[in-house]
């Protein structure tokens, strides 16, 4: 069922966006540029996955990285329009990125922000065959370009 017109694009951030996002650069940018100029979205498994166990994080972060890493997710949730889980769309073998399309698909979002190679690797036709032809996966800097040149008037509506 389609949504109707709507004004902002729909954004899914990937999780290795938000944990290189504590480093600054372009994760960084892609998520302030995502919170200011997209609905974004987040579905209760992906909620799960990120809400770590701490001593996860104190394996992989220094202490203050841990705490800045907590406090950036629960920022981020803040900002999250909350879905459901969907039923995976079986497009790849990785159930974390299942994940993913299937929110993508679930609310029909525009982008997909990520570095995973084996989601900006999906071949355009399979999208489609999955009802994801519109959605957009891009690395962070895809998506910066991508966003500002739909301000300007050039990009899909």
């Amino acid at each position: 069922m389609p949504f109707a017109r709507r004004s902002m694009a729909r954004a899914v951030v990937d999780a290795n966006i938000l944990v290189s996002a504590i480093f600054g650069g372009l994760a960084a940018q892609a998520l302030n540029t995502a919170i200011s100029k997209c609905e974004l979205w987040i579905s209760e498994e992906i909620a799960s996955e990120l809400m770590a166990p701490p001593e996860m994080l104190d394996e992989k972060f220094s202490p203050e990285q841990a705490r800045h890493f907590k406090s950036l997710i629960g920022a981020f949730f803040g900002y999250c329009r909350r879905s459901r889980s969907f039923a995976p769309r079986r497009i790849c073998r990785d159930p974390g990125d299942e994940a993913y399309l299937s929110l993508a698909y679930g609310i029909q979002a525009d982008f997909l922000v990520t570095r995973e190679e084996s989601l900006l690797k999906l071949p355009r036709e399979k999208l489609r065959l999955h009802h994801l032809g519109n959605l957009r996966i891009v690395t962070p800097k895809e998506f910066i370009v991508s966003v500002r040149e739909k301000r300007k008037g050039g990009g899909r509506k």
